[in-house]
């Protein structure tokens, strides 16, 4: 897996910071990129011609700029990787035509969700991954792989259970 967080511009800091808890988090650090595409969007802006920086159409035409130009680059890249490109388009914008078309991903996993329910869920994610970082038990995870088990062998078959493993683990983190 790879992530992304590519400024263009108008990026706060805190969008950063927050960018790179939660990529690093999912992607890990060497799977989790920082990118500015700020010359590379004034570049194609002026390659354009004038934009109205005052209007509303100018603003929306730019905010098109900056959507394709980061798709075109997740697009290379999932291409590059060969990989599936997942995206976050959801339902409030869809139903509102507020998309770029032809930049949609392979998957997309909040398609169903109102964009209020992502701010919800990014809020979750944001304050987990914040406990995450500040938490002294981060590491205290562990991988059991019992040999030819499904995950209801676990409630059929106890006997297969490493309850000795989970002792230990216990004992070691809690």
């Amino acid at each position: 897996m790879y992530g992304a967080f590519i400024h263009i511009e108008s990026n706060k800091p805190e969008e950063r910071r927050t960018a790179k808890l939660v990529g690093e988090a999912f992607y890990g650090k060497d799977n989790y990129k920082e990118l500015d595409f700020t010359d590379l969007y004034v570049a194609t802006l002026q390659s354009f011609g004038e934009i109205s920086l005052g209007s509303q159409e100018g603003k929306i035409r730019r905010g098109n700029v900056k959507a394709r130009l980061r798709a075109n680059y997740l697009r290379h890249k999932t291409h590059e990787l060969g990989g599936i490109m997942i995206d976050n388009g959801n339902k409030t914008e869809y139903n509102l035509g507020f998309f770029t078309i032809g930049d949609n991903g392979d998957v997309s996993p909040l398609f169903n969700l109102w964009k209020s329910e992502i701010y919800e869920l990014a809020e979750f994610l944001i304050e987990y991954f914040k406990f995450r970082e500040t938490s002294t038990h981060k590491d205290n995870k562990e991988l059991v792989i019992i040999p030819d088990a499904t995950h209801c062998d676990l409630y059929d078959q106890k006997d297969i259970i490493r309850f000795d493993k989970i002792e230990e683990f216990i004992r070691k983190n809690i």
